[in-house]
């Protein structure tokens, strides 16, 4: 455990908190607590998260090895072929569902949205071009293998050539 104060003027403190576990021979950050932000295996060991609620021994689970977050189920499971970075899986319908609600005296829905770019970093702009799937969801089930299995899908596909605020389109 290792407590830093790295600023000590009056009135402008700031310091740090640093866990780390030894694994295997070396020692690997698992927390670090600094003046804007905390951080978890932030030297990026195989290391899983987990919180607990009341009925729910992984209310939220980090596998550190296969870069997914579940909510409830605790696992890295397959549908459609993807292990999804994140998972939401229970036994009954409260605990595999999820909800999005807002609440206004106006007009403004709850939104589910998709976006598409070429670009290959985060936060890129790159156009996209004609025959580009810019959403699908797909209807998986278990067929006693795996839920691999598409039983239907909504896509929804550039139909054009898009422009600034003209995105020419088609659903299937």
């Amino acid at each position: 455990v290792n407590v830093k104060a790295n600023d000590v003027s009056d009135g402008t403190e700031d310091g740090e908190y640093i866990l780390q576990v030894m694994k295997a021979g070396s020692a690997d950050t698992t927390m670090h607590i600094k003046p804007s932000e905390i951080v978890f295996n932030e030297d990026g060991a195989d290391r899983d998260f987990r919180v607990e609620s009341n009925n729910q021994g992984n209310m939220l689970f980090v596998d550190g090895g296969n870069d997914i977050v579940s909510i409830v189920g605790g696992g890295s499971h397959q549908v459609g072929g993807f292990a999804n970075a994140l998972q939401i899986e229970g036994t009954t319908g409260s605990t595999s569902s999820m909800s999005i609600t807002t609440n206004t005296a106006g007009s403004s829905p709850p939104y589910i949205q998709f976006g598409k770019s070429r670009g290959s970093s985060v936060g890129s702009n790159t156009i996209v071009q004609s025959g580009d799937d810019l959403g699908i969801i797909t209807f998986s089930g278990a067929d006693g293998t795996n839920r691999d299995t598409n039983g239907a899908m909504i896509r929804v596909a550039v139909d054009g050539t898009p422009g600034e605020n003209d995105m020419p389109s088609r659903m299937m």
